[in-house]
């Protein structure tokens, strides 16, 4: 889940500027292995849990404004596979599926990770090279 902590801080960021009335794209979308995307509902606190997600499953969290109010609110879905219902799951520690903007930066920012500290915990080394002949 080391990495995870850089996704769920572009989260943080977007969404803050999108409350923020500032310009932002309305659609960001990720590819990811199964253990990623069960990694990112895990820090998200997305309940009840899904388990390892079946290939091609989908976990989103979207960002609603409430026309009524205008809050910003944070709703986790979660579809097992193409095709199939969506799943509208909760933030744990939110008491029902639109959980507030802030209560979501609470409860989640303690798996914030800036870059700096995701390269330091992954052993990042820029100067990596890839042998590709066993692929040649």
């Amino acid at each position: 889940m080391k990495s995870t902590g850089l996704l769920l801080r572009e989260f943080f960021e977007v969404s803050a500027s999108a409350a923020a009335g500032e310009p932002i794209h309305k659609v960001r979308i990720y590819s990811a292995h199964d253990n990623n995307v069960y990694a990112f509902a895990a820090i998200s606190k997305a309940i009840p849990r899904q388990g390892i997600p079946p290939y091609a499953a989908l976990f989103a969290l979207e960002l609603r404004r409430v026309v009524e109010t205008g809050r910003y609110v944070v709703m986790p879905i979660y579809v097992k596979s193409p095709g199939e219902q969506v799943q509208y799951l909760e933030i744990q520690g939110c008491g029902g599926p639109l959980c507030d903007l802030k209560n979501f930066y609470a409860i989640t920012s303690p798996y914030l990770l800036g870059v700096d500290e995701w390269k330091e915990r992954c052993n990042y080394d820029e100067n990596a090279t890839f042998d590709s002949q066993i692929y040649d």
